[in-house]
């Protein structure tokens, strides 16, 4: 590839090619038979691609000079969060659900369910044991 590693237009470039793999029938064949598989689930399969597709815009091959296979993945999926204008190129900004909410320091929280540490389903109307609760949620694509 003729881009230079690391620029908006090289991120577009990769981001576009992620964007028509994870979306072809094979990548799809794929993500479903990982969910049917206990060794395996959608996120190795992500994982796979997103390195091919690094692959194929040169990240290790013979001659380059860029970072690793690990921090070029890091650069990746930081690449729509850098510049803004490239989250419509990825499917997972594009059918993005999760926003920012209206909740502000000192609001009563809102009811909702979760599950503490030991696997219990829990709401904070139940009580909470301590005056201090976190509340740790993450995702991971």
């Amino acid at each position: 590839m003729n881009m230079q590693y690391g620029t908006e237009s090289f991120w577009a470039a990769v981001l576009k090619r992620e964007d028509e793999l994870r979306l072809s029938p094979e990548t799809q064949a794929l993500y479903e038979e990982a969910e049917l598989r206990d060794d395996t689930d959608w996120m190795e399969v992500t994982s796979e691609l997103q390195r091919r597709v690094l692959r194929e815009f040169g990240v290790g091959q013979a001659g380059w000079s860029g970072p690793g296979m690990d921090k070029a993945l890091a650069d990746m999926r930081a690449a729509p969060y850098d510049w803004p204008g490239l989250k419509p190129l990825c499917i997972y900004h594009r059918h993005q659900r999760s926003h920012e909410g209206d909740q502000m320091p000192g609001d009563a929280l809102p009811a909702f369910s979760m599950v503490d540490v030991a696997g219990s389903p829990r709401t904070l109307t139940q009580g909470v044991p301590h005056e201090l609760c976190v509340v740790f949620a993450g995702s991971y694509s």
